[in-house]
């Protein structure tokens, strides 16, 4: 059984391939072999979904950014800002390619 856990996986699979308009809320049932209407059950539209996965990054690229102490020096902290940024980048590149789009 398909939970929303696997709706907003799969549906962050093919919005970073495919961008989000892009992709039909028909596709994405099909991609998790249910019916459309099924999709309803777990979520409440095709933008509440990409509410979901911008929101989580955003969170994601905050929370580095909230880390970093403000008791260090300015440049120390924008080298730290910066490649926190780009490592969640990297090990997060298809959130990070949903979020951008």
């Amino acid at each position: 059984m398909r939970n929303r856990t696997d709706v907003l996986l799969m549906a962050r699979e093919l919005f970073s391939q495919q961008g989000y308009h892009g992709t039909s809320m028909r596709e994405l049932a099909k991609s998790l072999k249910m019916r459309e209407a099924t999709l309803y059950v777990h979520i409440l539209s095709k933008e509440e979904i990409l509410w979901s996965l911008v929101n989580d990054t955003a969170n994601a690229f905050l929370g580095l950014a909230q880390a970093i102490s403000c008791d260090l020096p300015f440049d120390e902290q924008m080298k730290q800002f910066v490649y926190g940024h780009l490592k969640l980048i990297v090990r997060q590149t298809t959130d990070v390619t949903v979020f951008y789009n």
